[in-house]
């Protein structure tokens, strides 16, 4: 009996060490505008940049580029913001934003990591996703019928 207690008492200062020094943490990292044009010109995307022409005046956000599919279905947005804080609060109002389209029938995941957080949401006809690592942001907004195609590429490039 003392044993037991005693290997519970370990697992549970195990688990305690783990979590507190982040071993289960975030192993996430994230990319630069460049890599995630590169990645996704490979798949044919189109690269489009759009810090000159609708974010010239948002200093927050210093590189800004959509990626459109090759069918013009769907696009992925990849913003790089000048610091974590920055991109912390760009995606706190979209997910804020995301948030008020939920309905009876919809489903979402949340994650929320010092230096990674994902929210996807799921409605009857629209899959919407947030993803932030670091001072970058990815930000989706697609019809239910790309989700798939959609979650392949940011397993792809690890977003």
């Amino acid at each position: 009996m003392k044993k037991r207690k005693l290997l519970l008492f370990l697992i549970l200062i195990c688990i305690t060490l783990f979590t507190v020094t982040g071993c289960f943490g975030n192993n996430k990292k994230s990319i630069t505008t460049e890599e995630f044009e590169t990645k996704l010109k490979k798949k044919n995307f189109i690269i489009n940049d759009v810090k000159a022409t609708q974010f010239s005046d948002v200093p927050e956000i210093s590189k800004g580029v959509i990626a459109i599919d090759e069918t013009n279905n769907y696009q992925i947005e990849f913003y790089e913001c000048t610091s974590t804080e920055s991109a912390k609060t760009m995606y706190e109002r979209n997910k804020q934003i995301f948030e008020s389209d939920k309905g009876n029938n919809s489903a979402y995941t949340n994650v929320d990591l010092n230096d990674y957080q994902k929210y996807t949401l799921t409605t009857s006809d629209k899959y919407k996703v947030l993803t932030r690592i670091n001072n970058t942001l990815i930000y989706i907004n697609a019809d239910k019928k790309y989700k798939n195609n959609i979650k392949k590429i940011l397993k792809e490039i690890n977003y």
